[in-house]
């Protein structure tokens, strides 16, 4: 089942909509809306996804939301270089290949990525100035210091993971 399937078939049971009755609505077979629900046929077309805003009376973020499930439910095959911004997962000798431009604002979470890593070298930053202080270790218990060595480590990974997750976006 495709994500657009699956939400089609959720918003279907919720308002109680049978597979013919929202066939007939849509002027679509039943057949047809069964293979686009169970990922037997290609992503379903803009005038579609449209059609079946308005019957179910979907509006603004819900209405993207199901344009976005339509745009990813597509699986194609291609021998051509990815889009830049897109993810890319290795699968054997296989690429699989997700659009993000088309599905997420790159630019607002590029923005994100970067203010999460600054907030991360900026506690990093603290932990080893504790650690650095002579006094504070000395004084301090030693699973007070183990555990802020284990904070240095935590905050070392976030900030490396941020800084791979920053650097597929380019």
């Amino acid at each position: 089942m495709t994500p657009f399937g699956a939400r089609l078939r959720a918003l279907r049971a919720a308002r109680g909509v049978t597979l013919r009755a929202l066939a007939g609505a849509l002027q679509v077979s039943p057949a047809y809306l069964s293979a686009l629900e169970h990922g037997r046929r290609g992503a379903p077309g803009p005038g579609l996804v449209h059609q079946v805003n308005e019957y179910f009376g979907l509006i603004w973020d819900e209405a993207d939301d199901l344009s976005r499930l339509a745009r990813i439910s597509a699986i194609a095959l291609s021998d051509g270089a990815p889009k830049p911004g897109s993810a890319q997962i290795l699968l054997g000798e296989a690429t699989l290949i997700l659009p993000l431009a088309d599905l997420i604002d790159l630019d607002a979470e590029r923005t994100r990525l970067e203010r999460d890593q600054a907030r991360a070298a900026a506690e990093l930053e603290k932990v080893q100035r504790k650690l650095q202080n002579a006094d504070f270790v000395a004084r301090a218990k030693p699973e007070v210091v183990e555990e802020n060595r284990e904070r240095e480590r935590q905050f070392s990974l976030e900030i490396e993971r941020l800084s791979h997750a920053l650097a597929r976006l380019h």
